[in-house]
């Protein structure tokens, strides 16, 4: 649809931000899993059970992207 109503330049350019954003995103939040908590903290369960899936998804997105342009 972005190329449609944008041309391809600006398509291409809008999936990169997209990609690079999803990478810091995986990126910090594998960061913060390698933290230590506190004692009392009750949430990092919690966050490693929902971040700890990050890379595989970020990969998997990345590789369907690639597999969609290349039948495209």
């Amino acid at each position: 649809m972005l190329v449609e109503h944008y041309g391809r330049k600006d398509a291409l350019k809008a999936v990169a931000v997209g990609f690079i954003a999803t990478f810091i995103f995986v990126v910090s939040t594998q960061i913060l899993l390698a933290f230590t908590p506190n004692d009392f903290d009750f949430a990092q369960d919690s966050l490693s059970t929902l971040f700890s899936l990050a890379p595989r998804i970020l990969l998997g997105s990345m590789l369907a992207y690639m597999i969609a342009q290349t039948l495209d």
